[in-house]
């Protein structure tokens, strides 16, 4: 009984190792992935097709688990389909996470700038919260 119950458990783990090696060849990489959808915001973006546009940086930000920078493409789409709430909103959460990008100066962004010029310059400046801790003599 205990070597069949070792057999099926020696079964099991070598089906967990296996298995996912047939279904890596059916899905992109994430390399692949990221370019297309750089892509398609490059061609959205030509079009002005700022519906699609949106659609395409929300899936990046998500696909970017919500990375800075990718939360600017968002509020731009949002601006340029006149959202401007929903673009100081994804602004702000940008501003939060101490960044600074040179697009929230482009006449785009001068709506919500009067909202955001503290955040903006606040990030701007240099900031070190490091303390010393210990100092090592000099060994010469």
């Amino acid at each position: 009984m205990t070597a069949a119950i070792g057999g099926r458990a020696a079964l099991v783990a070598a089906l967990l190792v296996i298995a996912p090696l047939g279904f890596a060849g059916d899905r992109p990489s994430a390399i692949a992935i990221f370019q297309k959808l750089q892509l398609e915001l490059a061609a959205d973006k030509k079009r002005a097709d700022w519906p699609a546009f949106l659609s395409a940086a929300q899936r990046l930000q998500a696909f970017l688990n919500g990375s800075p920078t990718s939360g600017l493409e968002v509020a731009r789409a949002q601006l340029e389909l006149r959202r401007p709430e929903e673009a100081l909103l994804e602004t702000r959460r940008f501003l939060a996470m101490g960044q600074t990008n040179g697009i929230l100066d482009s006449p785009l962004f001068q709506p919500l700038r009067n909202s955001l010029t503290a955040s903006i310059r606040d990030n701007a400046l240099p900031l070190s919260l490091a303390n010393t801790a210990f100092q090592l003599s000099d060994s010469g």
